[in-house]
C-alpha cells in the first residue's frame, strides 16, 4: 500500500510537470516516460497517448 501512495505521488507531480511550460520540460519528459515504462508497460502506453499532446504543446513553448 505504502509503495502504491509512493508511485501515485510520483506521477502525479510527473503529470503536473509536463504539462507546464518550463525549461527542461524534454528531461522531464524523458524521465517520466522510463518511470512508466519501468512500472507497466501498457500503463506507459495508456498515459503517453493522453499526456503526449499537451506535452508537444509546452515543449513547443518552454524555455531552452
Amino acid at each position: 500500500v505504502e509503495e502504491s501512495m509512493r508511485m501515485s505521488n510520483i506521477r502525479e507531480v510527473y503529470q503536473r510537470a509536463v504539462v507546464i511550460p518550463l525549461e527542461g520540460v524534454e528531461r522531464i519528459w524523458k524521465a517520466y516516460q522510463a518511470f512508466e515504462e519501468g512500472w507497466d508497460q501498457k500503463l506507459a502506453e495508456e498515459l503517453r497517448a493522453k499526456f503526449s499532446p499537451p506535452y508537444i504543446k509546452v515543449s513547443f513553448f518552454s524555455f531552452y
